[in-house]
């Protein structure tokens, strides 16, 4: 820790997965006991547990093999 600075803690982060298949990937989370929402237009997702929440955006149909993340 640097001098003068305070400790930050960490509550809650919500990254933002790039996926092949929004709706496939909601259905994968719920499977392992999230609550999911779909944002139909945007197809955009949410899956939350607890402290835990991602954002799940499509990826680019012209990159089979893309997948990458922001936090």
């Amino acid at each position: 820790m640097f001098p003068g600075m305070t400790e930050v803690i960490f509550e809650r982060i919500a990254p933002v997965v790039t996926v092949h298949d929004v709706e496939a990937a909601l259905a994968r989370y719920r499977r392992l006991g999230f609550e999911t929402e779909l944002d139909e237009h945007a197809q955009y997702g949410f899956a939350e547990r607890g402290p835990v929440q991602l954002h799940l955006q499509p990826g680019d149909p012209g990159d089979a093999g893309g997948t990458g993340g922001v936090v």
